[in-house]
């Protein structure tokens, strides 16, 4: 009988009609849906810290998610095929970051998939891409679609590399995540271009999208398709199209975060299994750990979903990076080896490692799964010669991102084994392979309680519940009130059982006991004897509530006239009942040793050391790395940076950043410019030191300015830019320079053909030398007057003519030895007075005071570093995660970058950027294309200091930024790093100029 569920309010009790059934029966020849497997997902930049780890941690880590027995014990593992792009929480790279060149070895998604299959062989991978590079549809130098026969061949190549790499068989293949999945005709392409290179093992999944209401238009349909939802128009396309039915044969339906919209009738109307490719999505604290276990659950049951894949697999990305912290585990420290188990991995657990892939789901239509009266739900998977069973009961409390939680009351339950259930019970125990039915009958029982000292020192307050039950495990407050992990006592506690008011040893105390007690469905009491030696029929018990992790229970007691087990299901906790109950099943003991003792919060740090900050100093020449490999502790946030051959010494082994064309119509969300961050991100008075270069490009900027544009002119090395003095309009007004903003008064045209330097508008006046009604006739003096473009009045217009040349400095035509010059601050005039001095400085280099720039010629080429870089958390999220740190507003953080700006000038910049960005420094470079250049930003407190090519010194005064992270970044061009270094600084010396 099936109960309905009904959504009161925000609490969303489970409402049940008054039938529903207490005692439930488990019909082990019920029908059944294949199970598919849970996974979870590594994808969207955020495992690269994970690669990063030392051993032997990094494969404690690693069997925390794959190896049977110990954690999550992955079924599924979703990987990404990397596009160059942004997908989230930075980019992953691509095999072919051109059409000329694959290299498989830069993909860490073979290494990953290869890590897994070593620990569980019978992992099922599913992989498809977010974006794809620029050059994936390109037809006359113009770009297409996504859905082209590049991308075709670039997912084949992709998954052929997958084999080369010794990664194996890619089980399923999606098209596109979260975005239209294309025509009907890409699909039958792919499947016939991946079976002509002998690829028949891969199969299909489609949407792999959120599930979207609303009609949308729908390309590539049959007619009448157009304005019809997404899964319904997959529906009528599959049955429409019998090319496309085929191609999809052995594949499935798969959609995101699907917990409100019940859809049993879309594996009727498609024949292909439903899956939930994307779930959860929530912090993976106990509330995320009740929002992951109940929708193992409820998508089954309500839905019929073979497979839920969790986002995410590890939390491995950057600390700088904001977002929801939803990884089964948190990795950001490798050069700590720390890292944290989550609850929601232990939630997983729960059905992970008591089934696999390739078992059935006993059907709601039968009764054997479905709801609880008082809120929860159970779900009985049985193996395929349904003879054995894991059954797995949730009444769990924690919201999840789409949907409410829920609550719920203690309620005994009762649950009678039937028909091909039966002959496994008793003291033969099943053996725990999962995959090979096992006839064997011989017992192999190791699990007494007192195995066990894992436990939290949380307190419980226990107490027998009534109607009889077995196990009574009270969670303390309910999931409303505060949680109290971080009250726990400290220290390992051992395991304290006690079984009917007798305890299992003689240290037990109150904060380290587990009350349980045992009676059959007849209330026949059981040899207690006999009970704790493990004899007679019984099924293993586990539980997972705020404190207790996969924790072990005694055996549970069946009644061996009804073949019935009972015990007390309390609220926001979950428990597996299975009939594998021997020394393979889950036992803290097979847990790497770093696990053992009282560890079982997810604030507590694991590994091989105390979290810490990033190790300083810290240096990387880069050439202790095979090429195209990413080096450590840098997390490519955009573009992708590998190691590669040094342009001018092959020999030698630099960093390279190869991308140098956003995605276009490939790309996922917005495209981040080439960045990749390193260091922890509370990196604060610290000096970087690195070398760069940027190869020739064959095409350069145009080597003149708009005239229709208006630009701040700023000067190099103050943060101020040119002005009106007080922002007046009137004839023979002069100039200072003062703080940037954006005002009219700081606009200002340079006119590379008149030489004019006027402002923008209507009537506009220039800058004019000598001729000041306030100083007539004086070398300094300039000031603004009506522009003049009449020859015959020759002082005139060649007092108003300027060159604004490559060194910075801005010249009057008629006298080429005299410079535009900010002089130091004169209060009286509100800001340093500008004058026009004799150019002074070191050979043909003028003075700092003397260079000019212009703050909208941004530097299309360019490479650099940057320190205290912080993400702006109002611009997390997937829909948001290339504008974090996007152009000098969006770097929030002191940024020092050198190449070509879009008037063809070489230059350097050392930027303030954020919400007030700022050019605090610039100044000319004369080769910067086709050269080595070195690089110091150095920070102290406020004080910043910055050398170019060992010469160039200067230092700037800011307070804008207090932490942060570090990056290397570039343009859309190719980059070349090497000899990075970080060090710590002493007290920084002004320098005054």
């Amino acid at each position: 009988m099936l109960c309905p569920v009904l959504a009161i309010a925000s609490e969303c009790w489970m409402w049940r009609p008054p039938d529903c059934p207490a005692k439930i029966n488990l019909f082990g020849n019920a029908s059944a849906h294949t199970f598919h497997g849970h996974g979870a997902m590594a994808v969207r930049g955020g495992s690269k810290l994970l690669y990063d780890y030392p051993e032997p941690v990094r494969s404690e880590i690693l069997d925390y998610l794959f190896s049977p027995g110990v954690g999550a014990a992955l079924q599924v593992l979703k990987v990404e095929v990397g596009g160059d792009s942004q997908s989230g929480l930075g980019t992953e790279p691509s095999h072919r970051h051109n059409e000329r060149e694959i290299s498989c070895s830069r993909v860490r998604a073979f290494w990953l998939i290869r890590e897994a299959r070593q620990r569980n062989p019978n992992i099922i991978v599913y992989a498809l891409p977010w974006a794809l590079p620029y050059w994936v549809g390109v037809r006359n130098a113009t770009q297409t679609t996504f859905h082209s026969t590049d991308a075709i061949d670039y997912l084949v190549t992709w998954i052929q590399c997958a084999h080369s790499t010794g990664a194996g068989v890619i089980n399923y293949l999606g098209n596109r995540h979260n975005r239209h999945w294309g025509p009907s005709s890409f699909t039958v392409a792919l499947r016939a271009a991946l079976d002509a290179a002998d690829l028949n093992a891969t199969k299909l999944v489609l949407p792999d999208a959120a599930y979207e209401a609303k009609p949308v238009m729908t390309p590539g349909f049959p007619a009448g398709a157009e304005h019809i939802t997404p899964h319904v128009a997959l529906a009528s396309s599959l049955a429409a199209d019998q090319n496309f039915a085929d191609a999809m044969a052995g594949g499935a339906i798969a959609i995101h975060y699907p917990c409100y919209m019940p859809l049993p009738a879309m594996l009727h109307s498609t024949g292909l299994p439903l899956w939930s490719s994307e779930d959860i999505g929530v912090e993976a604290n106990w509330a995320g750990a009740g929002c992951l276990g109940r929708t193992l659950n409820t998508n089954f049951v309500r839905m019929n979903i073979s497979s839920t894949i969790v986002r995410s697999m590890a939390w491995a990305a950057h600390a700088a990076l904001p977002g929801t912290r939803d990884g089964l585990l948190e990795a950001m420290e490798p050069w700590s080896g720390s890292y944290k188990v989550r609850d929601t991995l232990w939630a997983l657990a729960h059905t992970t490692q008591f089934t696999a892939a390739g078992w059935l789901i006993l059907s709601v239509s039968s009764g054997s799964t479905g709801h609880l009266k008082k809120g929860g739900t159970y779900v009985t998977y049985v193996s395929p010669l349904r003879d054995r069973f894991a059954l797995v009961v949730e009444k769990l409390h924690g919201a999840c991102s789409a949907c409410s939680g829920q609550v719920t009351g203690p309620e005994p339950v009762t649950f009678t084994l039937h028909g091909s259930l039966l002959p496994r019970m008793g003291s033969a125990v099943g053996q725990a392979d999962f995959n090979t039915p096992n006839t064997s009958s011989e017992s192999n029982e190791s699990n007494s309680a007192d195995n066990f000292s894992n436990l939290s020192d949380e307190s419980y307050n226990s107490t027998n519940q009534s109607g009889g039950g077995f196990a009574s495990v009270s969670a303390g407050d309910d999931d409303s009130r505060e949680d109290t992990r971080n009250r726990t006592k400290t220290g390992n506690a051992s395991a304290c059982v006690v079984i009917n008011g007798s305890a299992n040893g003689s240290d037990c105390d109150n904060d380290t006991r587990v009350n349980v007690s045992n009676t059959s469905a007849s209330n026949e009491t059981f040899d207690e004897t006999e009970f704790e030696k493990g004899d007679g029929l019984h099924v293993g018990m586990w539980l997972t509530n705020r404190t207790h992790k996969l924790f072990k229970l005694p055996p549970l007691l069946v009644d061996p006239r009804s073949f019935s087990f009972s015990f007390t299901a309390l609220p926001d906790t979950i428990y597996t009942i299975s009939s594998l109950d021997n020394e393979n099943l889950p036992n803290h003991t097979h847990a790497p040793v770093a696990w053992q003792g009282a560890r079982h919060r997810d604030d507590i740090p694991l590994g091989s050391g105390e979290p810490s900050e990033f190790p300083i100093p810290y240096a990387d020449n880069f050439d202790e790395y095979p090429l195209d490999a990413s080096p450590r502790y840098f997390a490519d946030y955009g573009g992708s940076f590998q190691v590669a051959k040094d342009p001018t010494e092959p020999t030698n082994r630099v960093l390279k950043q190869w991308v140098t064309r956003q995605s276009g119509a490939n790309e996922w969300t917005d495209d981040s410019a080439p960045m990749t961050l390193v260091g922890s991100k509370n990196v604060r008075d610290v000096a970087l030191s690195t070398e760069v270069y940027i190869p020739e490009i064959s095409t350069s900027p145009a080597v003149h300015l708009s005239t229709e544009v208006a630009f701040y002119i700023q000067a190099s090395w103050a943060g101020h830019c040119l002005a009106s003095h007080q922002a007046a309009t009137f004839q023979g007004v002069s100039l200072v320079s003062r703080a940037c903003k954006a005002g009219w008064e700081q606009q200002f045209v340079y006119d590379s053909g008149s030489g004019h330097v006027r402002t923008s508008a209507a009537e506009p006046q220039c800058i004019t030398a000598h001729i000041c009604s306030n100083s007539p006739y004086r070398d300094d003096a300039i000031c603004m007057l009506p522009c003049s473009n009449n020859l015959s009045s020759s002082m005139e217009y060649s007092n108003q003519t300027w060159i604004w040349q490559n060194d910075g400095s801005i010249r009057l035509r008629a006298r080429l030895d005299l410079c535009l010059t900010s002089e130091f601050a004169d209060e009286a005039q509100g800001g340093p007075s500008v004058k026009l001095l004799p150019c002074i400085g070191n050979g043909t280099v003028p003075s700092r005071t003397q260079q000019w720039t212009s703050r909208s010629a941004e530097l299309e080429t360019y490479a650099g570093a940057c320190l205290r870089l912080a993400a702006d958390p109002s611009q997390g999220g997937d829909a948001n995660a290339g504008k974090m740190f996007q152009g000098l507003r969006g770097r929030k953080g002191y940024c020092l970058r050198l190449g070509v700006d879009s008037t063809g000038r070489g230059s350097w910049r050392l930027e303030s950027g954020g919400v007030d960005a700022i050019i605090l420094a610039t100044g000319p470079l004369a080769t910067p294309l086709g050269a080595w250049h070195s690089l110091r930003l150095a920070v102290d407190d406020t004080m910043i200091r910055v050398k170019i090519d060992g010469r160039e010194e200067v230092v700037a005064v800011a307070g804008d930024h207090r932490y942060g992270s570090a990056a290397l970044l570039s343009g859309w061009n190719e980059a070349f790093f090497d000899n990075f270094e970080f060090t710590p600084v002493a007290e920084l010396e002004r320098v005054f100029y």
